[in-house]
């Protein structure tokens, strides 16, 4: 989940379109990008998501949260 979200947010940084340019391919929207430039925004993609999901398996393994004390945090009783 945290890649698929970083990608699509990395899909809309510095989109170069072809209406900026007016050079239009015929049958295209001028919205259309120029370059995708793929390669990279997979790989930004992944580094983003690698730099929150270390933290986060972290947290979650070494036990400063846990499911009691998330229960208490909400307001849920503890079973």
């Amino acid at each position: 989940m945290i890649w698929a979200l970083a990608m699509m947010v990395m899909l809309q940084v510095g989109v170069h379109t072809q209406g900026d340019d007016n050079e239009r391919v015929e049958g295209t929207h001028g919205s259309a990008p120029q370059t995708v430039g793929l390669k990279r925004r997979l790989l930004w993609a992944t580094a983003i998501a690698l730099a929150l999901w270390v933290p986060l398996v972290w947290v979650i393994l070494s036990g400063v949260v846990t499911m009691d004390g998330l229960r208490a945090l909400t307001g849920r009783p503890i079973p």
